[in-house]
């Protein structure tokens, strides 16, 4: 039987491993993988406890070889959290004042100065400041020259002085007035160079900001010592980059849209240092980093571990530390993580000595991640260098030689072969395995969950209404059939989740929970005060009428806005953004006498910022905490930002994007209590929230996938973080052609009204940003772009990109597969090259028939919504359309998930739970077996014998469900039956009238007898009777 990798004690040679990190394979074990570990001189062998690394019991395999660090006996755990320091409002303003005065004295003609004089002269509050590059000035990076340099310096010539002194008076002008013009709208521009893409189209805007300059400096000054071979100094302005607290981008090729890390830079000087200058780096840094070692050993901190491999990689305790989170990674089953850790090392200067079982254990975790080309070149690669050595693998000693070697025919997939007999190929169960309860938009972090879900029957069990107010729910059907008339395809905001029993939505007003088993709402989390003031004034008021800007802002809330209109989970609590203000009130009615008396205003209007919070599902909704809200002094921490979506949960932390001071920004937060931990510049912004619609609408939330953060910006660009190391791992960007016109048209629609109104392209975009993971890829669907965008996970390069064409949103990859859902039709691409998959290339919808909202799929199968009130199966492979579930009452299905043998449905009106068909058909047979003359069991089999289309079935066993138990529903179904069995075959089922009539006592119902019989009459040639019938 084939071993799974869960099994795989791997190890090199004591002899060919640098001293403090030895790592000896167990042979036999198959409980608990033990490896010895030699760390800091010590050589006693221990046992690292399952629950040290969060390990799941595997059926039928063994455990992972788990790593054993001498002295780590406390429970791995996040570390300490580091609040976030605020800026203080009072100071703002100061500085404020400070930088309109330092603008005006600018203006005025000035006498030539030096140049210590200058910089001294610009104030200095201790607040980070853009740094703006001025085209033709020398740059930072290596380029400066000496009369710039602050101190110590010799008297340059006149000429020198007064140049220097110009750049600096126009560099403090044009930092204040970048200051001044962006702290009144919320926000910090910056000044950018323009970027060209990949096929030398200009980018309107390069949003990744620079290094400030004194980073520059350092990396500037590092590079200049380097090529002196003056180690001990250039080491400490590198080792100063890689303890700042953020990362940065730079463009390593001028006209490419890749943008790479600062730091890992900083880490490839010092690693391409010969040995004299690493062994410099290791007595500037190796002490340090042992100690930081040691204490996160001593208090089992596998963040501490983390920062150790990230800030000290090039020492040995870094060395170390980057193997134990390689080990950890592969453990947790995120063997991509655990290969971005392997392959680091192996391009270290340490590869050769931790070879051959590194490069082993590199080619296992690339086998894992489902890179077989990768796995394969570093096989190949290591029966070159070594081809007499030999590595151990669960204390069994195998030869290199037994690889093909490079030259030979097939060798990769020898190569690949040998792999999978000595490692197995049993691969451990994905973080997209098929989920049971639904915590998070779209199913999983990388946002392609696969369920055990199945058809539903379109006959509800329980239904909730999203809007409980009168005139609001009339308002939003009127807005609906008006859609519906215009054939428009819309998917609405709204996302349910389904934990621990409840079914979380959100309606018009906040948060909602609702009893799963019952349909009945329990709790409920915060109310928008806004618009809970909207709805007490609307409708006395007369406000619904002919109010296009209120009409609009239903519109938005249910059906584009992406940032209210979702949330996420971690089984504890559930995430969500709130506050965001309403725009409804028109310049006229302003100042309008209500009829309880109040003036009516406008409440609050768009803001530049929002409110994170955190509800806790234990206590029914408790607040347990929250962040951002409105700037005050001694407001709440990251106050005055603009959360773009739900935060993504991950292993006691969540991770958040926000526009906070001109910048999109990545937030970790501690999950239980909502410390700031860190964050992380990502990009910056050239406009206000409230300039841009159509990012606020669509906003942006994370994806992950072994060990790598996916982070859309809404500005024309991804970044990818890799939370093992937490550094920046790659940026891209990309042109943002689909939002010219929408913004011009927005724009007028602003002048005009003073408020955003319609999206005027909603028909012609993606419907929204977030990123889907799969196999090793990255999909773009960016609401901003017109093209669908495939991306390497690890190297963030473009791999290939296609129009949209009438794609809404992705569905689902499988198999190599990404399923596009468009307006009219539905297309598959193959992830490897975006070539077309299905002959024919697209599959029309249903005659008349609009996607209605986001399906789920179950490996074979994408159940999709249709705005005919009908779900359709598609076969993933092919694209054929294998099965159609039809609403008898003509409900449309909203976005659907599944829960626990259901299928719920949350539309624009409301959210529905249906039986899915298989579970149910399966239940019903047992209970039958069971009890026969089970009433509700009979009725369940009359419902499924309805729907499909055998009636006379269906009838009788409706009729004996019901004379057993009169229950309302079983009438309906009972109702439903002979009504469209007399539809059907009137002649065959006309002894049936009488008993319809009856028993159909709903308005409704009546209708719908009265003009089935009619018909039937009709048809029968009885036309006298069937016109007294309709009379």
């Amino acid at each position: 039987m084939a071993q799974s990798v869960a099994a795989l004690p791997v190890a090199a040679e004591a002899a060919s491993l640098p001293p403090g990190l030895n790592f000896l394979g167990a042979a036999g074990t198959n409980k608990v993988g033990i490896v010895a570990a030699k760390v800091a001189g010590m050589e006693r062998q221990s046992t690292l406890p399952r629950r040290l690394l969060g390990c799941r019991p595997l059926a039928g395999a063994a455990v992972l070889g788990l790593l054993a660090l001498t002295g780590l006996s406390a429970p791995l755990r996040a570390a300490e959290p580091r609040p976030m320091q605020e800026a203080d409002a009072a100071a703002e303003n100061q500085q404020q004042g400070q930088d309109v005065r330092a603008a005006e004295q600018d203006q005025q003609p000035q006498t030539d100065q030096p140049a210590d004089r200058a910089a001294a002269d610009q104030p200095d509050t201790g607040e980070q400041k853009p740094k703006v590059q001025q085209a033709g000035a020398k740059q930072a990076d290596g380029q400066m020259g000496e009369g710039q340099q602050p101190g110590g310096q010799q008297a340059q010539d006149q000429q020198a002085k007064d140049q220097q002194a110009e750049q600096q008076r126009l560099m403090r002008r044009m930092r204040a007035l970048q200051r001044v013009l962006v702290r009144q709208r919320g926000g910090r521009a910056v000044l950018r160079p323009a970027l060209a893409n990949s096929e030398g189209e200009a980018f309107e805007d390069n949003v990744f900001f620079p290094p400030d300059r004194e980073t520059m400096q350092l990396l500037t000054k590092a590079k200049e010592l380097l090529k002196a071979n003056r180690y001990t100094e250039a080491v400490k302005f590198l080792g100063k980059i890689l303890t700042e607290s953020e990362d940065h981008f730079f463009q390593p090729e001028k006209d490419q849209p890749i943008y790479r890390s600062l730091k890992a830079e900083a880490q490839r000087l010092i690693g391409s240092m010969p040995e004299a200058g690493r062994e410099a780096y290791e007595l500037e840094y190796g002490a340090v980093a042992r100690r930081a070692l040691e204490h996160a050993a001593a208090t089992g901190d596998l963040a501490g571990l983390a920062d150790v491999s990230r800030q000290y990689f090039h020492t040995r305790a870094g060395y170390e530390a980057t193997y134990l989170l390689a080990l950890a990674n592969l453990d947790r089953n995120q063997p991509l993580a655990a290969a971005l850790c392997l392959k680091r090392l192996q391009e270290s200067p340490a590869a050769a000595r931790l070879d051959p079982g590194l490069s082993f254990m590199l080619a296992v975790c690339w086998q894992r991640a489902g890179v077989t080309a990768n796995a394969a070149a570093v096989l190949l690669d290591l029966r070159r260098r070594l081809p007499e050595g030999k590595v151990t693998v669960a204390g069994k000693r195998l030869p290199l030689a037994a690889l093909p070697e490079a030259s030979s025919r097939d060798a990769a997939a020898q190569a690949v072969a040998w792999l999978e007999r000595v490692a197995g190929t049993a691969a451990l169960p994905s973080l997209d395995a098929a989920r049971e309860e639904w915590v998070l938009f779209r199913g999983s972090p990388a946002r392609n969950a696969r369920t055990r879900g199945g058809m539903p029957l379109l006959n509800r069990r329980w239904a909730v209404r999203v809007i409980n107010d009168p005139f609001a729910q009339e308002e939003l059907s009127r807005l609906a059939q008006a859609e519906a008339d215009q054939g428009t395809a819309s998917v609405p905001a709204l996302q349910p989740l389904a934990v621990g029993g409840w079914v979380l939505m959100r309606g018009l007003t906040g948060l909602e929970a609702v009893d799963f088993r019952t349909g009945k709402r329990v709790w409920a989390g915060g109310v928008d005060e806004s618009v809970r003031q909207l709805l007490e004034s609307a409708a006395p008021s007369g406000l619904w009428e002919n109010n296009p800007p209120l009409s609009q802002w239903l519109a938005d809330r249910v059906w584009r806005d992406m940032v209210y209109g979702q949330m996420s989970s971690d089984g504890r609590h559930v995430y969500c953004v709130e506050d965001l203000g309403v725009s409804f009130v028109t310049p006229a009615q302003a100042g309008m006498v209500l009829a309880n008396g109040r003036l009516l205003t406008q409440p609050t209007g768009p803001k530049p910022y929002n409110r994170l919070a955190a509800y806790e599902l234990a206590t029914e909704g408790k607040l347990r905490w929250e962040l951002g809200s409105q700037p005050t002094e001694g407001g709440l921490p990251l106050a005055g930002a603009f959360f773009l979506g739900p935060p993504l949960p991950l292993a006691g932390r969540v991770y958040v994007l926000a526009e906070l001071k001109g910048e999109v920004r990545l937030a970790a937060i501690e999950a239980m209590t909502g410390n700031v931990e860190w964050t992380q510049q990502l990009a910056s912004l050239a406009s206000s929230i409230l300039e841009d619609p159509l990012r606020r609408n669509t906003g942006a939330t994370p994806s992950y996938a072994d060990g790598v953060l996916v982070c859309p910006t809404a500005v024309g660009a991804v970044v990818g973080v890799d939370l093992t190391t937490r550094s920046l791992l790659w940026g891209y960007q990309y042109p943002q052609e689909a939002t010219a016109d929408y913004r011009g048209a927005v724009a007028l629609k602003l002048r005009a009204s003073g408020m955003v109104l319609e999206d005027l392209a909603a028909n012609q975009r993606w419907v929204d940003s977030t990123v889907t993971l799969a196999e090793g890829r990255v999909l773009l669907t960016p609401p901003e772009s017109n093209e669908l965008h495939c991306l390497d996970l690890v190297q963030g390069s473009l791999l290939w990109k296609r129009p949209r064409d009438d794609g809404m949103y992705v569905g689902c990859v499988h198999d190599g597969l990404v399923l596009i859902v468009g307006r009219t039709s539905l297309r598959a691409v193959r992830l490897a090259t975006g070539e077309p998959a299905w002959t024919g290339e697209a599959v029309a919808l249903p005659s008349g028939a609009a996607p209605s909202g986001r399906g789920f799929f179950n490996g074979e199968l994408y159940f999709l919504p249709l705005s005919s009130g009908e779900v359709a199966a598609v076969r993933v492979r092919d694209g054929s359309i294998v099965a159609r579930a039809r609403s008898r009452t003509g409900s449309v299905p909203g976005n659907l998930i599944c829960y626990q043998g259901a299928v719920i449905s949350q539309g624009a009106q409301e959210l529905e739970c249906f039986f899915q068909i298989e579970d149910l058909r399966r239940q019903v047979a047992a209970d039958l077996a069971e009890h026969p003359d089970d009433p509700a069991a009979l009725a369940r089999q009359g419902e499924l014998l309805l729907d499909e289309g055998r009636h006379a079935e269906a009838i009788d066993h409706l009729r004996r469900s019901y004379a057993l138990n009169a229950d309302p529903h079983t009438r309906g179904l009972l109702v439903d039956a002979l009504t469209e069995a007399l539809a059907s075959d009137f002649k065959q089922h006309r002894e049936a009238v009488e008993e319809l009539g009856s028993l159909a006592t709903e308005p409704q119902e009546q209708s719908r007898y009265l003009r089935v019989v009619g018909q039937g009459l009709q048809r029968e040639g009885e036309y006298w009777p069937a016109f007294e019938t309709y009379l």
